[in-house]
């Protein structure tokens, strides 16, 4: 493998031995260019990650050419800047392969100066982030389909972080608080409904936070004009939280305690 100076800020310490631990362990390649004349040399991990034929890389005006075309006038700036002010940059940017598709990359470079300060080069590492886009995109497609999932829960429902504080609602939950949800992200759902002194409710949520059991227990909330029955999950992040409105089967069932207490009267 050809020698190569390797940019300090991307792998700060590693001598040259290990590049080629590090080309396989980061999927990443190294390059150099050389003044006066420009002259580029390369790993091999970059012919493989540009697509190109050989292990010979392209003059260094039409490196440009490997990038996508939105990612060309920046890795041109950025290049001119580092050769010319000795400007290091980390960069993400796309590169297009012929006859392939499109890959993001980290574009890592720094200055090579001599002993008097002088500017005679640069050098950089290219690194493949295919694989982090995809667990990325994984990820937004993941928390999509969770959002999809919970906004079709017909039930109230809610999650808080471990100080209470809201950190999801969705549509049931905002009707039957009464509240929009940007109006309670970041407030604290004991508070909310009790006030300042959280009441039941403090107490029961804050035992299923500390003992990590589910609770389930009803209570009047004056805030809102109903009783609410709350049913509330510990789970890594915080609490899940289910609220379903019992109003009218507690008058119902306050009904019937005052006809038999007044039967029993008569």
């Amino acid at each position: 493998m050809e020698e190569f100076p390797l940019p300090a800020p991307a792998i700060a310490g590693m001598s040259h031995p290990l590049q080629g631990l590090l080309e396989r362990t980061a999927s990443a390649g190294a390059w150099a260019m050389h003044l006066p004349k420009q002259t580029v040399k390369w790993t091999p991990r970059l012919a493989v990650l540009f697509g190109v034929p050989g292990t010979s890389p392209p003059p260094f005006d039409q490196l440009f050419s490997l990038y996508a075309p939105e990612s060309r006038v920046t890795m041109r700036m950025l290049l001119n800047d580092c050769l010319a002010y000795g400007d290091a940059f980390d960069e993400e940017v796309q590169v297009e392969i012929a006859g392939g598709p499109r890959i993001w990359v980290r574009s890592v470079a720094e200055a090579v100066r001599d002993a008097r300060g002088e500017i005679t080069g640069l050098h950089g590492v290219v690194q493949d982030l295919t694989e982090r886009k995809q667990a990325e995109a994984a990820s937004v497609r993941l928390n999509m389909r969770l959002s999809t999932t919970l906004a079709s829960i017909t039930e109230a429902f809610v999650t808080l972080d471990t100080d209470g504080r809201f950190t999801y609602l969705n549509a049931e939950s905002e009707r039957l608080l009464g509240r929009a949800s940007a109006d309670l992200f970041g407030k604290t759902l004991w508070y909310t409904l009790n006030g300042m002194s959280g009441g039941r409710l403090r107490r029961e949520l804050r035992m299923a936070l500390n003992n990590g059991h589910p609770v389930e227990f009803e209570e009047f909330y004056a805030s809102v004009g109903k009783w609410l029955e709350l049913r509330a999950y510990p789970f890594e992040e915080g609490l899940a939280v289910y609220f379903r409105d019992v109003t009218e089967r507690r008058v119902a069932k306050e009904d019937v305690e005052k006809l038999a207490f007044y039967d029993a009267l008569t």
